[in-house]
This record gives C-alpha cells, sequence and structure tokens, in this order.
C-alpha cells in the first residue's frame, strides 16, 4: 500500500460484457490473458447460479465479450475490491446488482 492508503494493481482491469451488458470487471495482465476468462466452463456456471433482479447474469449461448474497462467500471472494481466485496478466488468486481443465488 502506498502513503494514500491505496491497494496497488499490477494488471489492467478488464469488463466481461454477457449477452451486451457489463457484468463483472476483473484484473488481467493483458487482453489476451482476459480474453481467456470467458472459454472457463467454471466461471460461466457461477454466473448460471447468480440473479441480479431476476434472470441468471449468464445463461447458455449467451454472448460474452471482454474489453478493457472505463473509467466507471474501474473505479467500482477499485471501491469493491478496497472494500472487499469482490471474490476470494479471482478478484472480480459485479457490475450489476447480485439479488439472489438461484437454487437458494
Amino acid at each position: 500500500m502506498n502513503s494514500t492508503n491505496e491497494l496497488q494493481y499490477s494488471g489492467q482491469i478488464f469488463t466481461m460484457e454477457i449477452a451486451g451488458k457489463p457484468t463483472i470487471a476483473f484484473e488481467a495482465a493483458n487482453l489476451t490473458e482476459a480474453r481467456e476468462l470467458y472459454k472457463e466452463q467454471w466461471l460461466k456456471e457461477d454466473l448460471g447460479r447468480l440473479m441480479a433482479n431476476g434472470p441468471p447474469l449468464y445463461t447458455h449461448g449467451a454472448t460474452l465479450a471482454v474489453r478493457r474497462a472505463d473509467n466507471t467500471e474501474a473505479t467500482i472494481y477499485r471501491a469493491q475490491v478496497q472494500a472487499g466485496r469482490a471474490s476470494s478466488d479471482l478478484t472480480v468486481a459485479y457490475l450489476v446488482e447480485v439479488t439472489v443465488s438461484a437454487g437458494d
């Protein structure tokens, strides 16, 4: 941590869009590494169990895309990481409000 008590980030911050909607922000070394994430079956399964005001975040066949996060998304990511609200395995910040886990 630096003197302003902010966390240091080693990579770049990216946004994953699901069906065209910015859904999660995460850190990766580069765009190639970031794009590998949406190929992961475990991530699709996890996102399929989470819901935001109705439907699951991910349904089979939904279009996934990764891009560099814009300033607002990067700010949300940093704030959630600093507040300890990012997930623990992979540091992911939700850009939508997750209301319920499917099956709970």
